[in-house]
């Protein structure tokens, strides 16, 4: 009898598999039938196995899902960013970007003296390095204190982006005047620390 014994392993999109191996083995009349998941480093075995038929052989399919692994951040100056977990080749989620006063956010290295710069997941836990650029181009607020911290009123700046401080002289920022943003005629994207 012939057997066809399918791999496939989950893709970055959570619950898709494509086939990766496929072997085909004869089992003779009388033999065992053992088969055995394959180690692919960075996936886990799922418990089920799929058999099935086409008219020519026997199916028997594995499935293996992407393990995730933990990711650590040494800052370097910039703000809080939790531990999270990333799968196996995947990139960091968007909400892994520090922001630190004065400097623009460049990327994440592997090593402490930034030689390596990260690309996706490795199949173990890593610790991440935050790399920054001095700003060259300097922007300040206006503001005012109210009752609950500070309210932004305008600000001036010549870069496309601008990050917006979680406090100001020890006040919370929870408020943007509507017209804050106007003298900033090249301004193409706002964080805001809310």
């Amino acid at each position: 009898t012939s057997f066809v014994i399918e791999h496939h392993l989950e893709t970055l999109e959570d619950g898709v598999y494509e086939i990766f191996e496929r072997e085909v083995i004869e089992i003779n009349n009388g033999e065992d039938l053992i088969f055995y998941c394959n180690e692919y480093e960075g996936f886990t075995p799922v418990d089920e196995i799929i058999y099935g038929e086409s008219i020519y052989h026997k199916i028997v399919k594995f499935y293996y899902t992407r393990s995730s692994y933990q990711v650590s951040f040494i800052r370097n100056g910039g703000s809080k960013i939790s531990s999270t977990d990333v799968k196996y080749e995947n990139t960091l989620p968007n909400t892994s970007i520090p922001y630190r006063d004065g400097f623009t956010f460049e990327n994440w290295y592997l090593d402490e003296k930034q030689t390596t710069q990260f690309i996706s997941m490795p199949a173990y836990d890593i610790t991440l390095y935050a790399h920054y650029e001095e700003e060259t181009f300097a922007y300040y607020f206006e503001y005012e204190t109210n009752k609950d911290g500070i309210t932004i009123l305008s600000t001036t700046c010549s870069q496309k982006q601008i990050h917006i401080p979680e406090y100001i002289g020890g006040l919370p920022v929870n408020y943007i005047g509507s017209s804050t943003f106007s003298r900033c005629s090249s301004l193409t994207s706002i964080t805001l620390p809310f």
